[in-house]
């Protein structure tokens, strides 16, 4: 959604209530699941309305697997598993080569609790990916929710030490210390996500990978601003 937004001259608030400016439509390269993602985690969408938006959007385009990805992710948020993952293996199935359709497929299992299925699908997608910082912040979770806390902070270690030659996202970069049990390196994390503007902030009161940072004491000042 923050990347459509920068993308497209238009207010924020209206991009959330009517989608990009036409006559772009919603279905194009899956706006409609990025709105659908961005209204519902802010506010301005029901689950009922965003689970809708998602169904018209693969209607408008059965076979783009990152609508699929993009509707995997949105139920995932909506806590509908079994279909999260079901379109995830189905968007994967249109693309193989898709990174979203497979990370889709690795978070869907864990957010569900199948931390086993989600583990097993790692190092795959590792390799595929070049470790990107998206699988390396999900792996930290799932490793922590899973009772393997060594190897959570390993995930940390690794992407803190990256941190110091490349761009790691704050907001990654929070989820893998709150998994490592660092809590005020965590909440510092997300400060400073905010103060950055990462994108992915956005979606900080409701997605699971950010459960842990939401218990902080100063969570509702870190992030008081950003749902304005």
């Amino acid at each position: 959604m923050g990347d459509h937004v920068m993308q497209f001259p238009c207010d924020p608030g209206a991009f959330l209530q009517h989608g990009p400016p036409r006559p772009l439509g919603l279905g194009a390269l899956g706006l409609g699941g990025q709105r659908a993602l961005g209204a519902y985690t802010t506010g301005t969408f029901t689950r009922e309305q965003a689970v809708a938006e998602m169904h018209r959007a693969v209607q408008d385009d059965p076979l783009s697997s990152w609508v699929g990805a993009m509707t995997s992710y949105v139920f995932g948020f909506a806590g509908m598993h079994p279909e999260s993952i079901a379109e995830a293996e189905r968007a994967f199935a249109l693309d193989a080569d898709s990174f979203f359709a497979h990370w889709n497929l690795m978070r869907g299992h864990a957010w569900a609790g199948d931390y086993d299925r989600a583990l097993e699908m790692a190092p795959g997608l590792l390799a595929a990916s070049g470790r990107h910082q998206w699988v390396l912040g999900a792996l930290s979770w799932t490793y922590a929710k899973a009772g393997r806390p060594d190897a959570a902070q390993a995930i940390h270690d690794e992407m803190a030490a990256r941190a110091r030659l490349e761009f790691m996202s704050p907001f990654w970069l929070a989820v893998a210390a709150d998994a490592s049990c660092d809590r005020d390196a965590a909440i510092g994390f997300a400060e400073r996500a905010v103060v950055e503007r990462d994108p992915l902030v956005i979606w900080g009161r409701v997605i699971p990978f950010w459960d842990g940072i939401r218990t902080h004491a100063r969570f509702e000042d870190v992030v008081k601003g950003v749902w304005r």
